[in-house]
């Protein structure tokens, strides 16, 4: 049976901070889950219901942006392009303790897991025909007949296969064994993902972050002129490789195509927290501009070493992406120029 949502007094009870902790988190629980109710809750704190919006296509929001940070001159940025991330001594093994790899996948050979989620478990391996490596991403067993699981992994599959571009993780093949867990193919990154970058070194310099970001945006630029949004651009979707440096977004599990009807449908909030865009936060109709938000939430966190939407719950940090503003980055790092701050603060225009 599905749960009870509360009445508009409750709300407004919430609102103003009249019930006791446990209520609140029985609240908060059932926000994070009910779009209907969440945007109950804006209409009582937003009578007029009224929001500002991006009047800009994404596409052209994009080439301007890219330009931009494409055009930067300097010492500084131009040693930037050349500069290579250096790799992380952490173990690739996300777990160890977790159960014994398997030896292979048809013609693959598991070398290590460097990756593991609810969703499924991520492998280096050697592809034995081609004598390449490659990373698996397999399916979690327990996942085997669940006809989302199956979907997201489908929907990544084909939203990566129709886009070829320099700074996305290229898709090999998808590869539904008889029996056994599904798997996509994937190109190997040797390096790590932005987010790990960030927490080993904090705030990146503007250099770094202006060329990354460029680099991103040309990849989810592809990404919607082929009709697809991304809906969850993040920092651990952002992979740094070793050798070049270079930026390549990976993870269109969440992706949909620009018209696909479950864009526009209400009460589902898909994408991470942290990095989401109001719109997603609503559980209300996202395009392309989605991502642009997200985008610059990732470069925030480039410029200052923290994500701009913090909070103690998931519930929290949805109502501080719809209704507040992020501290000002130069109150964080005063290094960063103002130009950058502009670009950052035009992406996250609500």
């Amino acid at each position: 049976m599905s749960e009870v949502c509360p009445a508009d007094s409750e709300l407004v009870e919430l609102i103003e901070g009249n019930l006791l902790a446990q209520a609140t988190a029985k609240l908060d629980r059932h926000l994070e889950v009910c779009g209907e109710c969440r945007q109950r809750l804006d209409q009582l704190t937003s009578p007029d219901g009224s929001r500002d919006s991006v009047a800009v296509e994404s596409s052209a929001e994009l080439d301007e942006l890219i330009s931009r940070l494409q055009a930067i001159r300097g010492g500084e940025c131009e040693a930037a392009m050349d500069t290579s991330v250096g790799s992380t001594d952490r173990p690739r093994t996300a777990d160890r303790n977790q159960r014994p790899l398997p030896e292979s996948f048809d013609h693959y050979e598991v070398l290590e897991e460097i990756g593991s989620g609810s969703s499924g478990r991520l492998f280096r391996a050697r592809d034995k025909k081609l004598g390449r490596i490659v990373a698996l991403k397999v399916l979690q067993d327990s996942l085997l007949g669940d006809a989302q699981a199956l979907g997201r992994l489908d929907r990544e599959a084909k939203a990566a296969a129709g886009i070829s571009h320099d700074h996305i993780v290229t898709l090999h093949e998808i590869t539904t064994p008889p029996s056994g867990s599904p798997y996509l193919v994937l190109e190997y990154v040797d390096g790590e993902s932005l987010k790990e970058r960030i927490e080993r070194d904090g705030a990146l310099s503007s250099a770094d972050a202006a060329r990354i970001v460029a680099e991103t945006a040309s990849a989810l630029q592809a990404a919607h002129e082929n009709g697809v949004v991304h809906r969850d651009v993040k920092s651990s979707n952002i992979l740094l490789d070793v050798k070049s440096g270079r930026a390549k977004i990976t993870d269109f599990g969440l992706a949909r195509a620009v018209d696909d009807a479950s864009l526009t449908r209400t009460g589902v909030v898909p994408g991470t927290p942290q990095f989401m865009s109001p719109e997603q936060a609503r559980g209300a109709s996202v395009d392309a501009r989605s991502d642009l938000f997200s985008l610059g939430s990732v470069m925030y966190a480039m410029c200052t070493g923290r994500p701009p939407f913090r909070a103690e719950t998931s519930y929290g940090m949805l109502r501080r992406i719809t209704d507040t503003e992020p501290r000002s980055i130069r109150e964080v790092n005063p290094e960063i120029p103002e130009w950058l701050v502009a670009v950052v603060n035009k992406l996250h225009a609500k």
